[in-house]
């Protein structure tokens, strides 16, 4: 079965919405969603900042973003 890399698609996120890729991070985040199935917390609650972020534009935002820690 394919292994599950939802960590690290959160983190790639993360990274992406750091660098004012929005619209690739929100894809990452939605990524990891699929991946676990709807379990991974921290996508969860990214994704819904990421969409903000492209509502909005606000950076402040960006703080609140949280990575996966990883093995």
């Amino acid at each position: 079965s394919p292994r599950n890399f939802s960590g690290g698609d959160n983190n790639l996120g993360v990274l992406l919405a750091w660098r004012g890729r929005y619209d690739e991070a929100c894809r990452e985040f939605e990524i990891a969603l699929k991946q676990s199935k709807g379990h991974a917390r921290e996508a969860t609650a990214n994704l819904k900042l990421c969409r903000m972020l492209v509502k909005t534009s606000s950076t402040g935002v960006l703080a609140s973003l949280t990575t996966t820690d990883l093995p």
